[in-house]
């Protein structure tokens, strides 16, 4: 299963200025269930900053590291803190679960900003202790969730192994890379149900070697940071025909036909600077070519994003993502776009998983961040949008599954293994819980009078059709 959210651009970027495509709130908002409204904006040119340079962190300008996360950061960080919590209770309390858990943090960066603000690290090894001693005392028998965070950086590895000493030998911070160790990793943990983090800034280290390992074990999932702004962008270089200087240089060699005799100063100048603004686009197709090539694990990509309109390209890159991951073995996956408080897309993040009760998990966790968001409540509202279902046709799934039936809202507290509506939306369709409300209006008219919801369907789509 693979939901989607509604993306599109409005206008193709130059790649020579570096300008990129960015969700505008205020046309997302203007109609529900709508494609979003793209403009092109300048990219932003922040100092790098936590690993190699870490999205949506305010940054010091004379030390230059980040001082605290923006608030789209924190968002995301809500869906990380609330997920590893769902996530290290859910395996640890299953039927048939082992002793042992991992959580691999790829990016880890310093684990803090400089205002004590926990990153992904420190929320992962705060949400596991906790989780561990609730599954350790309920199951009456030790249970160990290990956290494993990887960084390249020395000093910010450094900073990232001081943070994490007082939680013990259950966490360790490794210098370094993924590749460099992940065959460590599956030899110290074979058989062990894992969820890797992999978000890096830009796409140059989401190779599909490394996720398809990371998604190779039979519990195994990851949730990953696809860069799509990354991507248009290296798109851009890749298809770019002229460079701005090269554009300049010819319009200057070619005066106008009314004015044969006019010569433009600095002719020379521009022909030696449109030539390197050649050159540097060269090297810039080449890179981006090895990067998505590397990102995707072929070069059959190109030719389907050449074939698709410009407006629709983002859209696409993220969807043939997601059917790469399928391919790599996930059953479920589920694209979270993320939104800064200008209203501007930074990224996506995309969860891949072999569960439909990890699916819902993470809706669950999406939903808490968008109802607990440092964001501005437009920004939340663009978001929702975003992945909002057609409720029509959640509606039209749950009718084909449970016709003919009598069949609960939500769970049975005493016989959990019945089937209900609620787990059913959750587990099999793209449907989020911000849309419950919306979702039981639809639904009224087969409900059955009292309490609790109880839903009594037809037989035969064709009896509703005819109310």
């Amino acid at each position: 299963m693979i939901q989607e959210s509604l993306i599109s651009e409005s206008a193709e970027c130059d790649a020579s200025d570096l300008e990129l495509a960015a969700v505008s709130v205020a046309e997302v908002l203007s109609g529900a269930h709508t494609h979003a409204a793209v403009t092109c904006i300048r990219h932003s040119h922040d100092p790098p900053s936590g690993r190699q340079r870490p999205e949506g962190r305010r940054m010091s300008r004379s030390k230059g590291h980040f001082e605290e996360f923006k608030p789209h950061s924190k968002h995301k960080h809500l869906i990380l803190d609330c997920y590893f919590s769902a996530w290290g209770h859910k395996l640890g309390l299953r039927t048939g679960a082992g002793s042992t858990i991992l959580y691999v943090d790829a990016c880890a960066g310093r684990g803090a900003d400089e205002l004590g603000n926990h990153g992904s690290p420190l929320i992962a090894a705060r949400a596991a202790a906790i989780a561990q001693a609730n599954v350790s005392k309920h199951r009456g028998t030790p249970f160990r969730i290990e956290v494993v965070a990887i960084e390249v950086d020395r000093a910010h590895h450094a900073s990232l192994a001081r943070l994490l000493e007082p939680f013990g030998d259950a966490v360790r911070a490794l210098r370094g890379k993924l590749e460099e160790h992940i065959e460590q990793l599956e030899r110290q943990y074979p058989n062990t149900p894992t969820l890797y983090l992999i978000d890096p800034f830009g796409l140059d280290p989401l190779q599909a070697t490394l996720v398809r390992r990371a998604l190779a074990g039979e519990k195994h999932e990851a949730l990953l940071l696809f860069a799509d702004q990354a991507a248009l962008r290296h798109f851009g270089a890749i298809v770019a025909v002229e460079t701005r200087a090269e554009r300049r240089h010819r319009h200057a060699a070619h005066p106008l036909p009314l004015f044969p005799e006019l010569q433009v100063d600095g002719l020379e100048a521009l022909a030696e600077t449109a030539q390197e603004s050649r050159e540097a686009l060269e090297n810039a197709r080449i890179s981006a070519i090895r990067i998505l090539n590397a990102a995707f694990g072929d070069e059959a990509w190109l030719p389907q994003i050449e074939a698709i309109p410009q407006p629709a390209r983002r859209a696409a890159f993220i969807r043939l993502y997601s059917e790469h991951l399928v391919q790599w073995g996930a059953t479920h996956v589920l694209q979270i776009p993320i939104v800064d408080e200008s209203g501007t897309r930074a990224y996506t993040l995309i969860h891949a998983s072999k569960s439909a009760k990890a699916y819902r998990a993470m809706k669950e966790a999406v939903t808490h961040a968008l109802n607990n968001s440092p964001l501005p409540e437009e920004v939340v509202e663009c978001m929702k949008q975003m992945v909002r279902s057609n409720i029509e046709d959640v509606q039209d799934e749950i009718l084909h599954r449970f016709a003919s039936q009598t069949v609960r809202w939500a769970e049975d507290a005493g016989d959990r293994r019945r089937p209900c509506v609620r787990t059913f939306v959750l587990e099999e369709t793209n449907a989020f819980p911000f849309e419950f409300e919306e979702l039981k209006e639809q639904l009224r008219r087969f409900r059955m009078p009292g309490k609790p919801i109880i839903y009594k369907f037809p037989g035969e789509r064709t009896d509703v059709d005819q109310d």
